[in-house]
C-alpha cells in the first residue's frame, strides 16, 4: 500500500438546528483520524460546528488531514440535536513515488 495524501473531508448533515435556547454555544461534531489502523489514541482530531438555530447554509469541512496508507475517520455527535448525516466525502490524492 503507497501512502495516500488526505487534503479535506466535507460532510453534509442538515444544518441550522442548534442547541438548546439557553446557550448561544452552536452543536460541534468531532472529527477523529486515525492513521494506518492504529486505534489506540486518534492522530488527529478537528472540531466543527454544525450552526446555531436556522443556520441553514453552512458546511462541515475538515481540512489537511494528512497522509498515510490506510485513514479511518470517526465522526463523533455528541450535543442532545437530532443529527441526520447526508453524506460524507474526501477525495484521496496519491503521492507520486511514494513507497
Amino acid at each position: 500500500l503507497n501512502q495516500v495524501r488526505y487534503p479535506g473531508m466535507q460532510v453534509d448533515l442538515q444544518m441550522g438546528l442548534g442547541g438548546p435556547a439557553v446557550t448561544d454555544d452552536p452543536p460541534l461534531a468531532t472529527l477523529h483520524v486515525y492513521k494506518n489502523n492504529d486505534f489506540g489514541f486518534p492522530a488527529i482530531t478537528m472540531n466543527g460546528s454544525a450552526g446555531n438555530l436556522g443556520a441553514y447554509g453552512k458546511r462541515l469541512r475538515y481540512l489537511n488531514l494528512g497522509a498515510a496508507r490506510v485513514l479511518t475517520p470517526e465522526l463523533v455527535c455528541t450535543d442532545a440535536i437530532p443529527w441526520r448525516i447526508v453524506q460524507a466525502l474526501y477525495r484521496p490524492d496519491p503521492i507520486v513515488g511514494a513507497t
